[in-house]
């Protein structure tokens, strides 16, 4: 019986007289990216991976960050990384722990998982957007709340894009600890988009949700009017 976490490989293979004879080899078996997520491969991406016939880690490091950047629309420097963060992840007892850190660069790999971390994060609230603009609706429930609507779903999608550049950024380059850590206190003025995702969808919602979209995406790009 094959040890828990392995798969059983028969082939035949001749033996000292000629003869075929059954030898089994135990393997691991592949890690599939819907099990051991990376940062940044949303559903979207993930389907357009799978479609492209890359649906494991193994398969992601084999075909390489110019057929990934292709699938994912990714920059070549963020494909790149992700890349090495598949190698780094097959490469440790725990895969679902995903960092990477190379014996070359300690800095630099200190900063790109730390990076990675922070793309975790971002995920999170990349949902917590989408879910807004999703709860808003595609058409104002009365026609006398059609402006809120339409400037609410203006100010959620601005945030989208702005959320999704900050994680291609903090991917492809990493962070300082002091940049880390300055970037989740920005990430807070996304916190009071969640008690606006599951009330009633009014004019006055509409308005504060508009607002703290508004107010989250100038904390985020640290501009101010």
């Amino acid at each position: 019986m094959a040890s828990p976490g392995f798969v059983s490989y028969a082939m035949l293979s001749p033996d000292r007289h000629g003869a075929d004879t059954v030898r089994h080899t135990r393997l691991p078996p592949p890690h599939a990216l819907a099990d051991y997520p990376l940062p940044g491969i949303d559903p979207g991406r993930l389907s357009r991976l799978e479609a492209g016939g890359i649906g494991t880690l193994e398969d992601l490091v084999e075909a390489g960050p110019a057929r990934l950047a292709e699938l994912t629309g990714f920059d070549r420097k963020t494909s790149v990384a992700l890349v090495e963060v598949a190698q780094g992840a097959l490469a440790r007892a725990n895969p679902g722990v995903v960092e990477f850190a190379p014996r070359t660069q300690e800095a630099a790999a200190t900063r790109l998982a730390r990076g990675l971390e922070a793309a975790r994060e971002i995920e999170g609230l990349l949902g917590l957007v989408r879910k807004a603009r999703s709860h808003a609706g595609r058409t104002a429930p009365k026609e006398a709340w059609r402006r809120d609507h339409h400037r609410a779903r203006r100010q959620l999608r601005k945030l989208l894009a702005a959320l999704e550049a900050v994680q291609e950024d903090v991917l492809a380059d990493g962070l300082s600890a002091a940049g880390y850590r300055h970037l989740q206190h920005r990430l807070t003025a996304l916190e009071p988009l969640r008690e606006l995702v599951s009330g009633p969808i009014t004019g006055k919602a509409l308005r504060r949700l508009r607002k703290r979209a508004k107010r989250a995406r100038h904390a985020l790009t640290e501009r101010r009017r």
